[in-house]
């Protein structure tokens, strides 16, 4: 209501100064007793401590007059204290008692002078955000109904999926969070099929599936294969026949990058790798047996290849308190790291 009224003060102002009904300064006979024309008699100015020879004594565009009808303070150009003069808020429709005219928690002054929105409009981009919430508890634009470009408006990223609207790439995985919502992956997880490679460098770099943690099915996660210089979208990686997963190559990085100080002496390394360059050709054996449908020979040249991995297993019998007399690897953090892989690439063969 009171909006309106403003809207109209607005109105009848510019309608007076269009026609020059109203010269600022001048008395008029009818008013002898309004020195200064503005509408309020010399005494009545008296009371409200105006200046009778001035008809806008706080030179905020509004006569003292008018400024007494509507309730106003003549003597404070800027009667609610939101940034902007009484005046100028008469001819914008806004409500010069009112900070706030569209009760959205910024100051009129605020929205038009400081952040550039529209003072009479709760939600000035229309995102469902009220533009003293995206300013004061969000941090977002309220000019701009996605903040940060990345394809998600953000009321969205806050209600639907929980991402940070000021920032495109909520987990830093190197894709934007709509790309992400549209494909499918997680925007809160940089790893969404935890396999060790974040979705970006699954989807930009490898070309792997950031929903499945072993892309080529070769019984390596595609964390690993990077980590061991494998192909995650090669299943053999070397073209030798074999799946990665029952190949040595993966077992025999690992054990090159494991110190030779930690070796019981310093042939146990170098053996267990010539070792593995003998199984390998087993598996490479079992498995052209297989595809020309031998299968029994197969599984027994298999079995050949399961003994000799599980000998050196035995080597490395997971270090329970102390290394005993049989460890060929003395420190248990080596152990650690060996004997897991060691144990992927017998359950790979068994599984052949």
């Amino acid at each position: 209501m009171l909006n309106n009224i403003y809207r109209r003060l607005g109105m009848m102002l510019i309608a007076i100064a269009a026609t020059g009904a109203l010269i600022l300064g001048a008395a008029s006979p009818a008013f002898a007793a309004d020195s200064d024309g503005d509408g309020l008699q010399d005494a009545d100015e008296a009371t409200y401590g105006t200046n009778p020879a001035d008809p806008d004594s706080d030179d905020d565009g509004l006569v003292d007059g008018i400024e007494v009808l509507f309730t106003l303070d003549p003597l404070d150009p800027d009667t609610d204290d939101d940034g902007l003069n009484d005046g100028i808020e008469a001819v914008y429709g806004l409500n010069p008692l009112d900070s706030d005219t569209d009760n959205d928690g910024l100051s009129d002054g605020d929205e038009a002078l400081v952040y550039n929105t529209n003072p009479l409009l709760v939600d000035s981009d229309s995102d469902y955000i009220s533009d003293g919430d995206e300013v004061n508890v969000y941090g977002t634009d309220p000019n701009d109904p996605d903040t940060d470009g990345d394809g998600l408006y953000d009321i969205s990223e806050i209600v639907t999926y929980g991402t940070d609207p000021t920032d495109a790439d909520s987990d830093d995985d190197g894709l934007d969070d709509g790309i992400e919502v549209f494909f499918g992956t997680d925007p809160n997880d940089a790893d969404t099929d935890n396999d060790g490679l974040s979705d970006g460098d699954e989807a930009y770099v490898y070309h792997t599936n950031p929903f499945d943690t072993d892309t080529d099915d070769d019984g390596l996660q595609d964390g690993f294969e990077v980590e061991v210089g494998t192909d995650p979208a090669d299943s053999d990686s070397d073209n030798d026949a074999i799946k990665d997963g029952a190949d040595v190559e993966f077992v025999q990085t690992v054990l090159q990058g494991i110190s030779d100080t930690v070796f019981k002496n310093e042939t146990n390394k170098g053996s267990w790798l010539s070792e593995l360059d003998t199984i390998e050709n087993y598996i490479r054996l079992a498995v052209y047996l297989d595809a020309i449908g031998a299968g029994p020979y197969a599984e027994g040249v298999e079995a050949l290849a399961l003994g000799k991995l599980n000998a050196i297993l035995q080597h490395t019998n997971g270090c329970p308190t102390v290394p005993d007399q049989n460890d060929k690897i003395l420190d248990c953090n080596a152990q650690a790291e060996f004997r897991p892989v060691l144990q992927l690439l017998i359950s790979n063969v068994t599984a052949l």
